[in-house]
């Protein structure tokens, strides 16, 4: 399979293969996964989980064989399959969590074909809601420049473009849920993949709409680690990206400017508070300067207003 690195064959037994093979529909091109035989996959799994790291080298090489064959119906099936046993066997995850690993990371990257993109943002997703143990959690890690590229996607199609946009938000939103202090050092990459998308006009279509909102949800949780240790991975590319992209002016951009304060300062700790607080500090400092921008220091202005009537607690 291009782009993916299997491990040497194994034995396998003839049963499990058997099993995996009635999963799959007649018709090629349908990705409807045999509920009966898929139960009965998962029994053979429960109680016999010595054998789930074959099993998912097995769907690895059904995967290959799919994608050569661009039979994208039994490859979206057999990555089915992985779902389902992820849920069932979350416990034993970590017996065939190499098999779930490489196909993300082969889905993420097929550039062309970018609906494989988005199931490797749902696969991502569902790994690591699945994880148990706290060693797990560094197999995730690695994904965040993935899914960095594919919240700035630039695909020519634009409803195409923002379905990955949406998928790749909702998969660091798990991220963040899950691994918010092991993932710190990562925000900076993140943020302004977020802040691109809480920034698309909100008066498009429904699908503008929909990566907006995500694109704020997640920021409200990333808000939500906010905490000294942690603030210049989060405040200092909030920030940049604010003043980057000449947004400290009147209009729609002034306007994201109070929206997202509003929404950092509505989700993060109040005993927090303060942080915001130094970084406007510093801004305001600027715009009392000889030949500050006029705009710039009013929207500041309105900006430190916000954020004080915001204020819970003594910041």
């Amino acid at each position: 399979m291009a782009g993916m690195c299997v491990p040497p064959r194994l034995r396998v037994s003839y049963g499990y293969k058997r099993l995996v093979k009635e999963i799959f529909p007649r018709d090629v091109h349908s990705s409807e996964v045999n509920a009966r035989e898929m139960e009965k996959l998962t029994v053979y799994a429960l109680t016999n989980t010595d054998k789930l790291a074959k099993i998912g080298l097995y769907i690895e090489r059904r995967v290959g064989k799919k994608f050569a064959r661009k039979e994208y119906g039994h490859l979206r099936c057999a990555i089915g399959v992985l779902h389902n046993l992820m849920l069932a066997c979350h416990i034993d995850l970590r017996l065939f969590a190499d098999s779930v690993v490489r196909l993300t990371k082969f889905l993420l990257r097929q550039m062309e074909a970018p609906q494989l993109q988005i199931l490797g943002c749902e696969t991502l997703s569902k790994f690591a809601s699945t994880q148990e143990e706290a060693g797990q959690v560094g197999a995730l890690t690695p994904f965040v420049d993935d899914l960095v590229r594919l919240c700035h996607d630039t695909q020519s199609n634009p409803d195409l473009r923002l379905q990955i946009r949406e998928a790749a938000l909702r998969a660091v939103m798990v991220l963040v849920q899950i691994v918010d202090s092991s993932l710190s050092e990562q925000l900076g990459k993140l943020m302004p993949g977020v802040l691109t998308n809480m920034n698309v006009p909100s008066g498009g279509d429904d699908s503008d709409r929909r990566v907006r909102e995500v694109a704020f949800r997640l920021f409200a949780d990333i808000a939500r680690t906010l905490r000294p240790a942690i603030a210049p991975f989060i405040l200092k590319p909030l920030f940049g990206y604010l003043d980057g992209n000449n947004c400290w002016s009147q209009g729609r951009q002034g306007n994201f400017v109070l929206e997202t304060l509003q929404h950092l300062m509505n989700a993060m700790l109040p005993q927090h508070n303060y942080l915001i607080f130094l970084e406007m500090q510093e801004r305001c400092a600027a715009c009392a300067r000889r030949g500050a921008d006029p705009q710039v220091a009013l929207c500041t202005a309105r900006a430190v207003g916000t954020v004080a009537s915001l204020v819970r607690g003594a910041p």
